[in-house]
């Protein structure tokens, strides 16, 4: 490293500096070149603890539950570990109002050209059980996934449980 800078030492910290260093994405209002929207905000979350998601940063809008409810919720790499999946469902049940819209990016680990790796298809089962969201894969290149999640709308065909597999596949709904 540079003299006088120390590295950041955790994913965290990472996703902090990153944040503060895109801030002009977001501050300075449309006509300004940013968004006009406040910054993001990187916290801790661990799927199902209670205490985590009681003390995230607050929000102008509440759940049915009680806690705060988000516009946008992201995560990278975090399907790979099935058993935490059930809390990470409970989760973002808990922190999702009606308009939330969930990102994950998920790398594919197994390598198959034909079918999802088994790690998301055992999220797309638990997501089907839940009821509450309508997933879609919104890019599919070989290893790297995007997958778009909302809440499913009174009157949507309820998930499935299944997508089908589409190589290259790119979609402007993000």
């Amino acid at each position: 490293p540079a003299a006088g800078i120390r590295p950041p030492e955790t994913l965290l910290d990472l996703m902090r500096l990153n944040v503060r260093n895109n801030a002009a994405v977001f501050e300075g209002g449309a006509g300004g070149g940013g968004t006009g929207r406040s910054r993001p905000r990187v916290s801790e979350m661990l799927w199902g603890d209670e205490e985590h998601m009681a003390r995230l940063p607050p929000t102008p809008a509440q759940t049915e539950g009680g806690y705060n409810a988000y516009d946008l919720i992201c995560g990278t790499d975090i399907l790979l570990f099935k058993t935490a999946q059930t809390a990470m469902v409970r989760s973002l049940r808990c922190l999702s109002g009606p308009s939330t819209v969930v990102i994950i990016e998920h790398t594919d680990r197994n390598g198959s050209d034909d079918d999802y790796p088994s790690d998301l298809r055992h999220f797309f089962r638990l997501l089907a059980e839940d009821g509450l969201w309508s997933p879609s894969v919104v890019r599919d290149h070989g290893r790297y996934l995007t997958l778009r999640m909302v809440r499913t709308r009174e009157g949507d065909v309820p998930f499935s449980g299944t997508i089908p597999r589409q190589m290259g596949l790119v979609e402007n709904s993000l």
